[in-house]
């Protein structure tokens, strides 16, 4: 839309894409809303998690629940298409999130399905694995986004193709505990509810298939007697979002149950959201805690 379309009476409409920072901000100050951040790097299927879930939704209720209104709905459409029919794609694959989608969230409200409770808004960070990478690699990075510390619910995802394959298994989880590691670091300890781990299909048909379930239960073994002592007691959940053609889970495996912990986490005081020596880095704020200038 042009200035002289709004000067002639148009409205400006809402793009629908996935919302920044500040949009995010808009829609925490008008409703009560539960913030989630799907932690994980590059490849782990983070953004397939949330599509399929959004899915879900057009189908009909889901995990107890029924769509109401969501102000990204175009963002949610382009994550999708390349996994369905129309794209004219031999299989579904899920685009990687852009470099450039730093800080953006997805945003759901989703009535309760038997009417009774309000309805509920999320929203869900959309952030780039190689954002998470440089958060690893330094704590410092990780302090610099506000938004962890406006999280009610952190979620730790864990490449269950990774972990079903004897050659990479060892690797992934030391990334994912170093991940882990400095992101508690951060600050953030109470956010921390869950690890979820992707691709449950892939890791059943892994090389190291058969040694799975002990290398696992180690895992979360040494994740519980490292980190529940800052975090509470911690979910671990498999899941199957899209699995390949030919394998015995159901599309969306587990995801209801993914959904409905995010529901129930609640929401962190405003107040106490922020750690010691940790500045709001807005520019409004900025400006605005700035003194007045004298003009000669």
């Amino acid at each position: 839309m042009t200035p002289n379309d709004t000067a002639a009476g148009f409205v400006a409409l809402p793009s629908a894409d996935a919302l920044t920072i500040e949009e995010a901000n808009q829609t925490t100050r008008s409703s009560v809303t539960r913030v989630i951040i799907p932690v994980g790097l590059a490849g782990v299927g983070k953004t397939t998690l949330l599509t399929e879930i959004y899915g879900k939704f057009l189908q009909g209720p889901f995990a107890g629940h029924q769509y109401a209104w969501s102000r990204t709905l175009h963002g949610f459409e382009q994550r999708s298409h390349h996994a369905r029919i129309a794209s004219g794609r031999a299989t579904p694959e899920t685009p990687r999130t852009p470099l450039a989608d730093r800080d953006v969230f997805l945003h759901l409200r989703l009535a309760a399905h038997d009417g009774v409770a309000p309805a509920r808004d999320i929203l869900i960070a959309d952030w780039p694995g190689e954002e998470f990478r440089a958060m690893r690699d330094d704590v410092q990075t990780a302090r610099a986004h506000p938004f962890l510390y406006r999280a009610d619910h952190i979620a730790f995802l864990v490449d269950g193709e990774r972990f079903g394959t004897q050659a990479l298994r060892q690797e992934a989880q030391h990334e994912t505990e170093m991940l882990i590691q400095s992101i508690l670091d951060a600050g953030v300890d109470r956010a921390v509810k869950s690890v979820i781990y992707t691709k449950w299909d892939a890791a059943l048909r892994g090389d190291g298939a058969d040694q799975l379930e002990d290398f696992v239960k180690r895992f979360e073994e040494e994740i519980r007697r490292k980190h529940e002592a800052r975090t509470g007691e911690l979910q671990f959940i498999w899941t199957a979002a899209r699995p390949e053609s030919g394998s015995e889970l159901c599309r969306g495996k587990n995801l209801d149950e993914v959904l409905r912990i995010w529901l129930r986490s609640a929401r962190r005081p405003l107040e106490a959201s922020l750690p010691p020596g940790v500045q709001e880095v807005r520019e409004f704020d900025r400006f605005r805690s700035r003194p007045p200038q004298r003009v000669d």
